[in-house]
Order: structure tokens, then C-alpha cells, then sequence
């Protein structure tokens, strides 16, 4: 093994230690080392083109999910069997290029060169094939064994691809899949195996750049020995002429000051005979090749279109129609979530199973396997007592959370796979630009319904610094979890819909008003633009609907449950060693005067610290309330901190400093709301 090899594996199994994974992977119940492994593959591609469901029909049976050490980008890795072969598959972030300016691409292109991978699978999108090879001459510079996976093959519809041409080309394997059919995957492994044997004789494409850049290319290759560089000579030196920041560091740290003055040197020389940088004039080289390749490769056939399908994907993203539609979708969403969710499953499950089957028989096992005496009565009251862990910690998790996020995440993964999100982000671009935001922005503020952690750790698809601030900030600050929003819905639409049109529009307003004041104040004059593609209207597939939702559900589950448990143990010993009297007292001037809410209302904002739908069920469950208060409570607890996994996130995303701020700002700036309304509200109306 080479030294080069040997410092790559040891940079892999360092990086599956700091996982906390050891050099262990599974498959099913049975455990893999490293050795074990025959070969890697790593799947690169852009945004949206079904890499999950092609790393799904790879691995099937074990994955694991972990950040990449110092970031908050999530990789995804699992074994599968290639031929009777193990096979490690990684999942990378979906990326436009392998020059890195966002996280995403610096993970990715780190990963690539961290694996050393004997087979690189580039999945792509088949019906924007000119993009995909636009991607896929990048990574061939880059010297990797790869083939091009033509995946969603079914939306070609009117398109002809000549797979045979395209891999003559290419000088690469080209297959198709469907994957979410199944359809091309046994080619797809039998493929990457005869790869990775040496069955298959690469001959890839090759650019020719002006001359002028050429020169360049030769004169910063001889400075660098390849043995020394991660990937070959040219694509290292052409990254280098574009200006890659990563890899000047690199260059610095190998070889010092003086050698990259050299290099840079000759990119200022270079880029003096051009009218434009060299990044755009290499990109324009590429975007030329690509166009061409794919006017080889693609021919048009007169088809008979859906008429009712092109209606209805042009309507949906019409000037007027679309925001009207989208108003339509939001509101089934939130019926199917508040009905099916909030009444007919939480009825069943908190009312029916756990209210008259399951609470009673946990609280009769309890007191009859305990002793009510001494420390006996302390267990039996934190296990069934007023805040039991038992009886109150499960019932709201399984009885009264479970079924919102559930429906909610049903509805997210049928808007998912329909195409629909997309189009989200182009009927509200106008809207998201008054808040210094693109369109982009609303798909985590949308997913923050489901859970406000997950829509943290989403907010890295922006492409901007002051995108990802602004967002976390909202997020954090007024986009509730499903569970308390249906917990708080299903209580103050009691007093009435005017109450809750009430409640929506404070918090609305606060949504606007935040974001713009935050997009004069970060980063002012920083110009944001929309960059998104929009995939076709397509019928949801029940198999895509089931995986994502149970992966979601399973995820939040996890996050949920311990946080949720600590909460209400938490709670319960506060009310048995009496500091509900303190905590009352201690909060009274806010909560009392300042907010006019009754007694026992500070233990809801603790609770909500712990978990905000936890808060809101502490508030809406145990509280009597007029319709003032429960205003007053819906705004102050949506705006209120947000919970300690979403603290954590915002941490890990945006930093102590940036995380520092948005609570102290988001926990003034709710009480203050808070105040203002209990005055106004009482000023004009009487209950």
C-alpha cells in the first residue's frame, strides 16, 4: 500500500472514530470492519436527482447518519452487496460543482478525496442532461474511476437519450435508472463491480481550454509533484486558477508562502489577457462542451402532451393563480393536520387508549409494586403523580405529539415528492426578498412546522451568510413545531376563529416585521437571488411517502423523547419539593403584571425550554384561561426561546456568538409582544 493510501485510510477510520462509530459498520445484525469492505463507492450528484432513493436501493437494510467532522453537513453511509461483495456506499451533500464556495461542496469534494473510492457514481437528473455533464467534466478531470447514473429515466417523456453515444463520448460507463422503481439497479452494481475489476478501459473526455490557460495549467503542474496532491495535476491546477481558497490554504500549509506567490503569479498573468475571470472563462469552456455534448446525444420526438398536466404545473407558479394555490394547499395541510391529527388521533390515542386503558393500568401497576411510604411515595408520584414520566410523559408524546408530527410529516413528504416545494420557493420569492431572504428560505421555515431543529440544520441550502442568519433567527423567533401549534390551535379555536385569526396575525406580523428590520441590519446591501430548480409536477409514489415519513418520524422521535422525559421529570420534582411557589413568585412580574397570565404559568415557559410543545401543553392542559390570555399565551410561547435541541443547532450552525444573540433578542423581544398585546387587548375588549 502506498503512503498516499496508507494516510487516506488512516484519515477514514480517524474520521468513523470521531463519529463515535469505531472502525465498525453493519449490515443487518451482523458486524463489518473495515477489512471486510472490498470496495468504496461515493455517489456525487446535484440537488434533486434521487440520490437518497439510489443510496436507499444500494444499502436497504443499515445506515448511518452523522455530521462530517467539524461541520453541520450530514453524510450518509451504509454497506451493501455488489456482486457477493461488501460494498461501502457514501452519500455526499447534493452539489453544482466540486470548486467549493458553499459547505456543502467543501464536504463533498472532501469526502471524495478522504475515500479514495474505487468507484465514483455521478447520479443525475436524465431530463437536464446538459447540467449533469456540465458537473460530470469536472469530476472527470479529476481523475476518479466514475460512472454517469441517468437516473428518473420515466420523465423523459418527449426526450431521446443515445446511451451508447454518450458513454462513447464520455469515454465512462453511462446506465439509467428508475430508482424508485427499482429499474436499473442490478445493472448499476454489476457495472460499478466490473469497475472496480479493471473490466472497463476510461478514456474520459478531455476539455481544451484557451491556450492561454493551458500554459497556465502546465506551468502550475510542474510546482506540484502529483504524489503529492490529492487528484491529478490538472484538475488541482485549474481549481487553483479559479480561484480555490481551500486549496491555497493547502498550498501553504505543504509548501508555504513563497510557492503559492508563484502560483498566484501566474493566475494574475493569466487573467490579464481576459476580459473576464478566469473562473467564468473556465465555466463558459465547460457550459460550451456540455451544450454540445448533449445536442450529440439528445433528440426530440413529437409527442402527445398532457394538456391537464402543463395547466396545471404553469398555474401553479402563475403571477396570480399561484399564490392563490398555494393559499389552498396550506390550508388542506393544516386541515388534515388539525383534523386528522390533532382531533381524530389525539382523541383516540391520549382519550380512548392511554386516558382509559393504558394510564390507569400504568398507575395501578405502579402503586401496587411501590410502596406509598418514605422515598415509595416520591417514585410513585414522579412515575404517575401529577407530572408523571409514565402517565403524562407518554401520554403527550405518544398521544399527543406522535399524531400531529405525524400527519404533518405525511403532508411534508407528499408536497415533497409531488414536485410542489419547489414551486413554493418561486410563488414566494417577492415575499421572502422584503425579508432579505430568497424563496429558498420558506422551505425550512415550512419544515420548521414539523420541527424546528430539522429546519435549523435545513437552513444550510441558502446560499448566503445572511440568508442562513436571517432564517435561524425566524425559525427561532415564529415558526412553531406542529405539535404545539396543534396543541395551541386546538385550544384557542374554543373561544372562536376570531381568536385564533387573532393570534396567526400577531405572529405573521412579527415574521415580516423581524425579517425586514434583520435584512437592513445583516450584511446591508448584500443582493439575494434565486437559483432553484423546479422538477415536474409528478403523482407521489406511496413507497417514497412511507420512507421519508417513517425516517423523519424515527429522527424526531429520537430528538423528542429523551429531552421530552428529562422535561417532565423536571417538572414533577419542582412540584413535589414545592419550587412551583418560588418558580411562581420569581416569574410573577412577568407573567402576572407584565403579561396578565394566571398563576402556574411559569411553569409552562420552563417547561418550554425543554421542549416548546411541552411548554404549550403545560400552558393549554393545565391552565384556566379567558381568551386574552390564551392570545396573549399562543403569541408569547411561539415567540418565546426555542427548545434546548434547536439551541443546540442553532450553535452548531451559526455559532456561540450569532446563537448568543438571536436568545437573547428572540426572549425580550417575546415578552415585550407579549405585554404590548395583553394592554391593547384589554384596552379594547371586554370578557
Amino acid at each position: 500500500m502506498s503512503e498516499k493510501r496508507k494516510n487516506q485510510e488512516k484519515k477514514r477510520r480517524h474520521r468513523w472514530r470521531h463519529r463515535g462509530k469505531g472502525p465498525h459498520l453493519k449490515h443487518g445484525k451482523q458486524k463489518l470492519s473495515e477489512e471486510d469492505i472490498d470496495f468504496r463507492v461515493v455517489l456525487l450528484g446535484n440537488p434533486n436527482v434521487g440520490k437518497s432513493v439510489i443510496f436507499y436501493r444500494l444499502t436497504k437494510t443499515y445506515v448511518i447518519a452523522s455530521n462530517f467532522p467539524g461541520t453541520s453537513v450530514t453524510l450518509t453511509e451504509g454497506v451493501g452487496r455488489f456482486e457477493g461483495k461488501w460494498v461501502r456506499v457514501v452519500d455526499t451533500p447534493g452539489i453544482y460543482k466540486l470548486t467549493p464556495i458553499s459547505e456543502d461542496e467543501r464536504v463533498a469534494r472532501s469526502v471524495l478525496i478522504d475515500e479514495n473510492p474505487d468507484v465514483v457514481l455521478q447520479v443525475a437528473d436524465a431530463k437536464n442532461l446538459r447540467r449533469s455533464i456540465l458537473f460530470n467534466l469536472q469530476i472527470l478531470e479529476v481523475g476518479f474511476p466514475t460512472m454517469l447514473v441517468l437516473n428518473m429515466w420515466d420523465e423523459l417523456h418527449d426526450q431521446k437519450i443515445d446511451l451508447a453515444t454518450l458513454e462513447e463520448i464520455l469515454g465512462i460507463p453511462v446506465v439509467n435508472t428508475i430508482a424508485t422503481e427499482k429499474t436499473g439497479i442490478k445493472n448499476l452494481k454489476s457495472t460499478a463491480f466490473k469497475i472496480k475489476n479493471g473490466e472497463y478501459k476510461f478514456k474520459p473526455y478531455h476539455i481544451h481550454y484557451p491556450d492561454s490557460i493551458e500554459i497556465a495549467i502546465q506551468e502550475i503542474s510542474k510546482l506540484l509533484p502529483q504524489a503529492d496532491l490529492p487528484f491529478t495535476q490538472r484538475a488541482f491546477s485549474l481549481m487553483l486558477l479559479e480561484g480555490d481558497r481551500e486549496l491555497e490554504r493547502w498550498i501553504i500549509r505543504k509548501y508555504g508562502h513563497a510557492m503559492l506567490d508563484e502560483i498566484l503569479k501566474i493566475k494574475k498573468d493569466t487573467e490579464s489577457i481576459f476580459a473576464d475571470p478566469l473562473n467564468f472563462i473556465i465555466t463558459q469552456r465547460r457550459e460550451i462542451e456540455a451544450r454540445k455534448i448533449t445536442n450529440q446525444v439528445v433528440s426530440v420526438e413529437e409527442t402527445k402532451k398532457s394538456l391537464w398536466g402543463e395547466k396545471i404545473s404553469a398555474l401553479s407558479i402563475h403571477k396570480y393563480w399561484g399564490p392563490l394555490i398555494l393559499l389552498g394547499v396550506l390550508i388542506l395541510v393544516f386541515l388534515f393536520v388539525g383534523y386528522v391529527g390533532a382531533n381524530f388521533f389525539v382523541w383516540v390515542l391520549e382519550g380512548q387508549l392511554f386516558g382509559r386503558v393504558l394510564n390507569p393500568l400504568m398507575d395501578a401497576g405502579v402503586r401496587f409494586l411501590i410502596p406509598n411510604v418514605g422515598a415509595g411515595h416520591f417514585v410513585i408520584e414522579m412515575l404517575v403523580g401529577e407530572f408523571g414520566v409514565l402517565t403524562v410523559g407518554l401520554t403527550w408524546i405518544f398521544g399527543l405529539i406522535l399524531p400531529i408530527v405525524f400527519t404533518f410529516f405525511l403532508a411534508f413528504a407528499i408536497l415533497e415528492d409531488s414536485g410542489y416545494l419547489s414551486r413554493i420557493a418561486v410563488i414566494t420569492n417577492q415575499f421572502a426578498k422584503k425579508m432579505g431572504l430568497s424563496g429558498k428560505a420558506m422551505i425550512p421555515m415550512i419544515l420548521g412546522l414539523g420541527c424546528g431543529t430539522t429546519a435549523h440544520l435545513t437552513t444550510r441550502i441558502l446560499d448566503t451568510r445572511k440568508e442562513r442568519i436571517i432564517a435561524t433567527l425566524l425559525v427561532a423567533l415564529a415558526v412553531p413545531c406542529s405539535a404545539q401549534l396543534g396543541i395551541m390551535l386546538g385550544f384557542i379555536t374554543t373561544f372562536g376563529f376570531q381568536w385564533l385569526l387573532i393570534g396567526l396575525g400577531i405572529v405573521f406580523l412579527q415574521l415580516f416585521v423581524i425579517g425586514y428590520l434583520a435584512s437592513r441590519i445583516v450584511s446591508p446591501g448584500e443582493k439575494i437571488s434565486l437559483m432553484i430548480e423546479i422538477p415536474p409536477l409528478r403523482v407521489p409514489k406511496l413507497e417514497n411517502i412511507a420512507v421519508k415519513t417513517w425516517k423523519r418520524l424515527v429522527w424526531f422521535m429520537k430528538e423528542v423523547i429523551p429531552i421530552f422525559l428529562v422535561g417532565i421529570a423536571v417538572l414533577s420534582m419542582l412540584y413535589l419539593f414545592g419550587a412551583e411557589v418560588w418558580l411562581e413568585s420569581a416569574f410573577s412580574p412577568v407573567t402576572g403584571n407584565l403579561l396578565g397570565l394566571p398563576s402556574g404559568s411559569g411553569s409552562a415557559f420552563v417547561s418550554a425550554i425543554f421542549r416548546r410543545d411541552l411548554g404549550a401543553a403545560v400552558f393549554f392542559k393545565t391552565l384556566e384561561l379567558n381568551p386574552i390570555q390564551a392570545t396573549v399565551g399562543f403569541t408569547v410561547l411561539t415567540l418565546f426561546l426555542p427548545c434546548i435541541a434547536s439551541l443546540i443547532m442553532i450553535i452548531k450552525e451559526r455559532g456561540v456568538k450569532v446563537a448568543l444573540a438571536i436568545i437573547i433578542f428572540v426572549f425580550a423581544y417575546a415578552i415585550a409582544v407579549g405585554a404590548l398585546i395583553n394592554v391593547i387587548l384589554n384596552a379594547i375588549i371586554v370578557i
